[in-house]
């Protein structure tokens, strides 16, 4: 689906939207109407460190329609470097304006993955806040694996549902959406992971102001310690340590930004399709 209100921009390889608050929401409203399979997605600095342990995320994600900035840090390092970004939304925030958006538009949606139990729950929860959506029953039977693939797409296909969210952790959600994106038949898909947690009740959504101030990473520390200290600690070292200051050096330094150097993101150089997919300042 084309957008004149969305641009699409470069960074470091990276295809992120530049878009207002009103741009947004007639986006949302554009895509219920017209859109087929449109991918709303986010980067925070943590997507980015999964391109380490798994480098083909680099071309999923890029397949992608909407890219926001679903991390304080991401948005600011962004502005730092000069991308013209106006609105800034994570997608937990992101989705709650899509369903505000299709309940007003009558839409029907859809959640598959997680267990039953947060899938019943957030169904349940969408229900019972938005009157006019119509909810389906959601998807948790597949593991998301190639064997469970068409499975998967026939159970959405039957009910055709205008929102599709994903609540599988990466970087299930992406392969799945990226090898799925065209077989789907919906409009928008957000591959939203723990967010699914959130709908049903579960996990406390991070404050706009803690978001704001860039303190997320901490909340879901303090929230879940077990779950993420360990893995927040490892991404925040690699993202202090390596990422910021190579997209620093190389945008203060090197004066450029709008093309891929796979050390920022340590994906490896063998990758050349990858590598040279987006190489112009601006992308559409």
């Amino acid at each position: 689906m084309q957008n004149k209100l969305i641009e699409q921009a470069n960074f470091f390889g990276l295809r992120v939207s530049i878009f207002t608050y009103e741009n947004l929401v007639e986006y949302i409203k554009e895509s219920l109407k017209h859109g087929t399979s449109v991918v709303y997605y986010g980067y925070s600095m943590g997507t980015i460190t999964r391109f380490r342990p798994y480098p083909e995320l680099y071309h999923y994600i890029n397949d992608y329609d909407l890219m926001v900035t679903d991390g304080r840090l991401f948005y600011l390092l962004a502005k730092l470097c000069g991308l013209p970004l106006k609105y800034d939304i994570s997608i937990p925030y992101l989705t709650e304006l899509v369903l505000e958006v299709g309940n007003e538009k009558h839409a029907s949606v859809m959640i598959i993955g997680s267990t039953e139990k947060k899938n019943n729950n957030a169904s349940q929860n969408l229900r019972n806040k938005f009157k006019n959506l119509t909810v389906y029953e959601g998807y948790t039977g597949g593991d998301f694996s190639d064997r469970e693939n068409d499975k998967t797409v026939s159970y959405v296909n039957k009910y055709n549902p205008d929102i599709l969210l994903i609540g599988v952790s990466n970087p299930k959600k992406e392969y799945f959406t990226f090898k799925n994106k065209t077989k789907l038949n919906v409009k928008i898909i957000i591959p939203c992971g723990g967010m699914v947690d959130i709908l049903a009740g579960e996990v406390a959504r991070i404050p706009k102001t803690v978001k704001k101030l860039g303190f997320g990473w901490l909340w879901r520390i303090v929230l879940e310690p077990n779950r993420f200290l360990k893995d927040k600690l490892n991404q925040s070292s690699h993202i202090l340590l390596k990422i910021i200051p190579l997209i620093l050096f190389n945008r203060y330094l090197k004066n450029r930004s709008n093309f891929f150097i796979p050390s920022i993101y340590a994906i490896p150089n063998r990758n050349r399709k990858i590598r040279n997919s987006y190489s112009s300042g601006h992308m559409t």
